[in-house]
């Protein structure tokens, strides 16, 4: 049977994973991903902690974050933050770090994901989503979303003005009430009226 080399699974990883001392804080192995995002080399980075790539973090705030390991309260810290490189340049990251034991020692396992494209699509939905709600609100047409039973659960001003109810009475309008307020062709019909 083949043996497992971890070593070379660290390696490849195409997460940056980092094993730093939990009493020093200094970097013991940070795979390829890691050394190449950041920017340092192995030697460099063991000269180095957490704090020198987390800026927003003080020796305090990040004593403060990894305490719940240490005192045995939780397995797994799972946060996103901002990490700087070595020319200066920031990218968004999620952490998940995790204590462990690595020849004795007590150490911190972290695997980081760059969330810099997620972050970016989370902004333009966001954007995209803004401009439709915009659009939906300013529009002259009535514009409406109902629950299965038929009941509204929003509708914009212009279909509240139409309907000439106040908005939470449009809202609390039961399907019965509807039916009388509506014309029956157009009711919401269910998915399996529609067939």
């Amino acid at each position: 049977m083949n043996s497992v080399d971890y070593n070379k699974i660290f390696e490849a990883s195409l997460n940056e994973i980092y094993v730093f001392s939990a009493d020093t804080w200094r970097f013991i192995e940070v795979n390829r991903g890691g050394r190449e995002n950041l920017g340092y080399s192995m030697e460099a980075l063991s000269a180095l902690t957490p704090l020198d790539i987390k800026p927003e973090y003080t020796r305090e705030s990040f004593q403060a974050l990894v305490r719940p390991l240490v005192a045995g309260e939780k397995e797994q810290i799972i946060l996103e933050t901002v990490h700087r490189r070595h020319d200066g340049t920031h990218y968004e990251v999620e952490v998940h770090l995790h204590l462990s034991s690595l020849e004795g020692e007590q150490v911190f396992v972290t695997i980081i994901l760059d969330i810099t494209q997620r972050k970016h699509i989370d902004e333009a939905l966001r954007t995209s989503e803004t401009r439709y709600r915009l659009l939906v609100e300013n529009s002259q047409n009535a514009v409406s979303l109902h629950f299965p039973d038929g009941r509204f659960s929003y509708a914009n001003p212009s279909h509240v003005e139409l309907l000439g109810y106040a908005t939470e009475m449009l809202y609390a309008l039961t399907p019965a009430e509807l039916a009388q307020l509506v014309h029956p062709d157009d009711l919401p019909r269910t998915r399996d009226e529609a067939h």
